[in-house]
């Protein structure tokens, strides 16, 4: 027969749960709590309307990409969708120059991969084979130009190609909102644009 001792039970029961629980608030030295470090890593919002519903949020950064076949500098804020390398939601303007702080048109765009003139402002959205929109109406605000940070409000609609499942989408149209609030950064090789 089987003989148990009930102060070493209750002794290991004690220690297991004083093991088991813990301080949720804490959390070692130089982190932030899981809550915080969302907000720190969603420089953007992004809601999608009309024919794809969706909210993006994320990284964003700013600098500059150059169309190879026009040789053509571009600025962009890259509002990072973490899907692909060449893809995401971009707002271009055409040129070296940073952008000027005020309420913008967007150019309607009908191809995501053709350049953006110089002074012009457009939007690109673009995920692979799944989603590729180009503005062709709306405003982009910038209210902060800095070196160091840009900052701005978008109301855009959109219009290409979306596959949603098995349904292909060829003439889709999307109204985008959004702000951001950017910080330098390599966007890295983007086609088009």
């Amino acid at each position: 027969m089987l003989r148990v001792r009930w102060p070493w039970c209750l002794a290991l029961l004690l220690l297991l749960a004083a093991c088991a629980g813990g301080n949720p608030d804490d959390v070692p030295a130089g982190t932030a709590p899981a809550d915080e470090q969302e907000e720190e890593e969603e420089d953007y919002e992004v809601l999608l309307g009309n024919a794809l519903t969706d909210t993006l949020r994320g990284d964003a950064r700013f600098g500059y990409v150059v169309d190879p076949d026009a040789n053509q500098p571009t600025f962009i804020v890259e509002l990072k969708t973490g899907y692909d390398f060449a893809g995401g939601f971009f707002v271009a303007r055409g040129g070296e120059a940073l952008p000027t702080p005020g309420e913008h048109p967007l150019l309607a765009v009908s191809d995501s991969l053709k350049s953006v003139p110089p002074g012009r402002y457009a939007i690109i959205y673009r995920q692979g084979m799944v989603k590729d929109l180009a503005s062709q109406a709306g405003t982009v605000t910038f209210t902060t130009v800095t070196d160091t940070l840009i900052e701005g409000t978008f109301d855009a609609l959109l219009y290409g190609f979306v596959a949603k499942g098995r349904q292909r989408l060829p003439n889709a149209e999307i109204r985008a909102r959004g702000h951001f609030s950017a910080r330098p950064g390599s966007p890295g090789f983007i086609i088009g644009l």
